[in-house]
């Protein structure tokens, strides 16, 4: 997926969301795992353990974080789009 995908009709912008949606799934079934991923490097670096500064879990939080942020940014993003979209849309018929 492109990271600045253009969106020129409705009918794109909403199967654009749908796919963010699709994404926004996966991420929330796997939540658990990432937790659990992100609890033993914590745990590890906590805990002293020698290779500690290799672990990089701080690394990995902040780009998950980031990340999620930014996918949850774009959706909203997505959303208002389409209103708009479907607004013009909307105004343009009603011209006609």
């Amino acid at each position: 997926m492109l990271a600045e995908e253009v969106v020129r009709d409705v009918s794109s912008a909403q199967m654009l969301q749908e796919r963010h949606n699709q994404l926004k799934a996966e991420i929330d079934a796997r939540e658990e795992n990432f937790s659990s991923v992100v609890a033993t490097g914590r745990g590890l670096i906590d805990g002293g353990h020698f290779a500690s500064q290799e672990v990089g879990v701080r690394k990995c939080l902040e780009s998950f974080g980031k990340r999620m942020s930014t996918t949850v940014y774009e959706l909203s993003n997505l959303q208002e789009t389409i209103s708009l979209q479907k607004n013009f849309v909307s105004q343009k018929a009603s011209l006609r």
